[in-house]
């Protein structure tokens, strides 16, 4: 299945962290928690790692006991963040909708301003060559908005040609290989536009994977974001 991160534009961090809602003065039995704290400087080749949980609130209503009625409950998750300040870059180890909610959630309080980075797959798939899995959505054709193709540098194809040259389609998502210069080997990676990467190939530890990330967006990513 591959191992998930979430790349963040920062343009404002609090390196001492948050915790939601306690520092923000407004606690109550129940309330939703969200928090970042330091957990070690300067953890990975200049990354700063910090331990995040969100509670994600789910608008439904569910019957707690014998006579009890809520209308919502939160979903809790834990993930780590790695943020590099000389880099203006973070990086997450969770799902694209959670870390988009917690970012707009941080962005409410004075302390953070995050933002998803957001890749342009277009102009991406003209720097590589070894693409096997393409997703096209905005589709102006009857009966299709949005299609999967795959095979060997499938993004040559003359059906993916057809469609990539009309007006409007995009690039949702595609796999490809990337060589990684530092581990010497090509690795299997899965980008989306909404600023996910997902790393088929294991690594054994946290840090050659944030090595990986560094590598990935220092060579290919970071010159091609949408402004």
């Amino acid at each position: 299945m591959g191992k998930s991160f979430v790349l963040i534009d920062v343009d404002f961090f609090n390196k001492e962290g948050l915790f939601v809602p306690q520092q923000l003065g407004f606690i109550e039995e129940n309330s939703k928690e969200v928090s970042i704290t330091l957990a070690q400087e300067d953890s990975l080749s200049g990354f700063d790692l910090y331990k995040c949980h969100y509670d994600k609130e789910i608008n439904k209503r569910i019957k707690i006991g014998y006579d009890h009625f809520i209308n919502h409950y939160y979903d809790p998750t834990d993930f780590e963040l790695f943020y590099n300040e000389k880099l203006n870059l973070a990086v997450a180890n969770a799902g694209n909708d959670l870390i988009r909610s917690f970012c707009e959630e941080l962005n409410q309080t004075k302390y953070f301003k995050l933002k998803i980075l957001p890749f342009d797959t277009n102009d991406i798939l003209l720097r590589l060559d070894s693409i096997n899995g393409l997703w096209i959505s905005k589709i102006k054709e009857m009966n299709l908005e949005s299609a999967g193709y795959f095979g060997p540098s499938v993004q040559k194809s003359e059906r993916a040609q057809d469609i990539l040259n009309g007006a409007g389609p995009e690039v949702s998502s595609f796999n490809a290989y990337f060589y990684s210069e530092y581990f010497g080997k090509d690795f299997s990676i899965l980008i989306s536009k909404k600023g996910s990467v997902v790393i088929h190939d294991y690594l054994s530890s946290t840090k050659d994977y944030i090595l990986f990330i560094t590598e990935l967006y220092d060579k290919l990513l970071k010159n091609s974001l949408i402004k």
